[in-house]
């Protein structure tokens, strides 16, 4: 109780995450149980109308492809890492995530000016 609780996607390999289902960011008292943390406390101006459903957790490159679908463009967000860089015991640079990002746009085929960094 009273200690806030920390997940790094890092913690997870992708298998495991594709198992999960995603849900809208919230989180409820640190004095509840923590199923009441994780499905407690949507803001006021959010929906819970989805939350029976077990809506799977795209990949970037999937989450590309869908994007995608719908003629929309991108404004991808890379964030800092909260693991130490160089990762996976140096072999994994910030570089390399970066590079990994903007591989994935080329892959897909999407056009440098659909894509707004």
């Amino acid at each position: 109780s009273g200690v806030a609780p920390v997940c790094c996607t890092s913690d997870f390999t992708l298998e495991e995450v594709k198992q999960l289902c995603a849900k809208m960011d919230s989180s409820g008292s640190l004095d509840g149980t923590a199923e009441e943390y994780v499905y407690g406390g949507t803001a006021d101006w959010r929906t819970d109308l989805y939350q029976d459903e077990c809506s799977r957790i795209p990949t970037h490159r999937e989450s590309i492809d869908l994007i995608g679908s719908f003629g929309a463009k991108f404004t991808p967000e890379l964030k800092t890492p909260s693991v130490e860089m160089p990762y996976m015991n140096g072999a994994y640079t910030q570089e390399d995530y970066a590079q990994q990002m903007i591989d994935e746009y080329v892959e897909a085929g999407v056009p440098p000016e659909d894509v707004w960094p």
